[in-house]
């Protein structure tokens, strides 16, 4: 009786299977060549498209380890970016911060020379003899009290403005 094609891959099948279980015994000193029983195999078994799969396989785990590895550096460097520009953004805060400071006390400066400078103004008036000396001098004298609390309590506010920490709003 002759043997027809089925038949031919059949003795062939059992064939590549002894040579598969022979090379599985000896995998852990021939792993090559067990991987070529293991390829034979199958391929015969179940077809091109099983060997197709298999170097697809054997891609993914080459591949895999790279492309993890890719990806954690992408996301540490990620990290150390979004540190960064938090740092940057930080640094940038805190100088307009001060300049703000630094601008309220040259306001709070200019409001005082401003009002010295009409405090001199009037008591020069009161040196050159503008209006009676009695009730004038009384009264400018209050109204110079008043105006020199009134410089103190700014010069007061502005100074715990710009000492106070900037984390904080209202204390």
């Amino acid at each position: 009786m002759a043997c027809d094609i089925q038949c031919q891959k059949d003795k062939q099948l059992q064939i590549l299977q002894g040579a598969l279980h022979e090379a599985t015994v000896k995998k852990g000193t021939d792993p090559e060549a067990y991987e070529q029983a293991r390829t034979a195999y199958y391929t015969l078994k179940d077809g091109a498209g099983w060997l197709h799969k298999e170097k697809e396989r054997k891609a993914i785990q080459e591949v895999d380890p790279l492309i993890d590895s890719y990806r954690r550096k992408i996301g540490a460097a990620q990290v150390s970016q979004a540190a960064q520009s938090a740092r940057q953004q930080a640094i940038k805060d805190v100088e307009s911060a001060q300049v703000g400071d630094e601008d309220e006390v040259r306001f709070v400066h200019r409001m005082v020379m401003k009002e010295k400078d009409s405090a001199n103004v009037r008591r020069r008036l009161l040196d050159f003899g503008g209006g009676d000396s009695q009730g004038s001098d009384w009264w400018s004298r209050v109204l110079d009290i008043v105006i020199c609390f009134l410089v103190l309590v700014v010069v007061y506010f502005a100074y715990s403005y710009v000492s106070r920490p900037s984390g904080s709003f209202m204390s």
